[in-house]
């Protein structure tokens, strides 16, 4: 606890976020100056992992609730968490420069983060795909802890382009979403990470399939995009929103 007297001055504005997956709410704090001056460590970061690494830390400040653990809530539930923090601190309103991908004309967008598209949560979905007919597999949302595991896991393979390791770290979190394999005789026994991967490498187009279409229908939170129209051209294209200035 500190022992400056002026910060009993400063107001201590709390809110809270639903946490779609479990119906639970956070209380959390908008972004102090001090830790937006933080942030200018990371400003040309282009290691994706790092930035990461960083909104995790921000969100984990900026919450208040003490048996909070980011590694426990969705990917989803995480972003949408994110956002309503900075919401909370700069507005609903997001600006940015976007390059017309026709003409090459730079526009300034404006976004209005309330109104963007939102998926909603379907608790009753049914986690269990069947992958053939001696096989089923109940899954789980991807949770920020199963992404950091995969990561942690990939930077030990050596060698490995760009590419390769955001290919690895996709199968390697799908593998940690695996909670059940599920037999005409019972549930097996647990396997190792190295062999659940294996299994996932001997997949084919089908199986694969289907194993990524319950991520797509299971899917929830903010549609974090936008349509593109360049004031020059006729283009229009619906494109990710661009985070790179999003908390600056």
């Amino acid at each position: 606890m500190s022992e400056n007297q002026l910060l009993q001055h400063v107001t201590d504005y709390k809110y809270t976020a639903l946490i779609e997956s479990t119906g639970e709410r956070v209380s959390f704090r908008p972004i102090t100056t001090g830790q937006m001056k933080g942030l200018l460590t990371y400003e040309d970061s282009k290691d994706t992992f790092i930035v990461e690494t960083m909104m995790d830390e921000l969100i984990t400040s900026c919450v208040t609730d003490k048996d909070f653990n980011i590694d426990d809530i969705t990917l989803q539930d995480r972003f949408d968490l994110l956002l309503e923090i900075r919401k909370k601190t700069k507005g609903s309103i997001y600006t940015f420069n976007i390059r017309c991908p026709d003409c090459g004309t730079t526009s300034i967008n404006n976004v209005k983060l309330d109104e963007l598209e939102y998926k909603e949560f379907k608790p009753n979905i049914d986690p269990v795909i069947k992958i053939n007919d001696t096989l089923s597999i109940r899954l789980d949302y991807i949770r920020r802890g199963d992404q950091k595991k995969a990561i942690k896991i990939v930077n030990t393979m050596k060698g490995l382009s760009d590419r390769q390791q955001i290919v690895e770290i996709a199968t390697y979190t799908y593998a940690l979403c695996m909670k059940e394999f599920i037999t005409p005789t019972g549930v097996m026994e647990k396997p190792s990470i190295k062999d659940i991967v294996e299994f996932l490498d001997s997949f084919d187009e089908d199986m694969y399939s289907v194993l990524i279409d319950w991520f797509k229908d299971s899917d929830y939170g903010v549609e974090f995009e936008y349509e593109l129209k360049c004031s020059n051209c006729d283009f229009s294209e619906v494109k990710n929103i661009p985070v790179s200035s999003f908390l600056a």
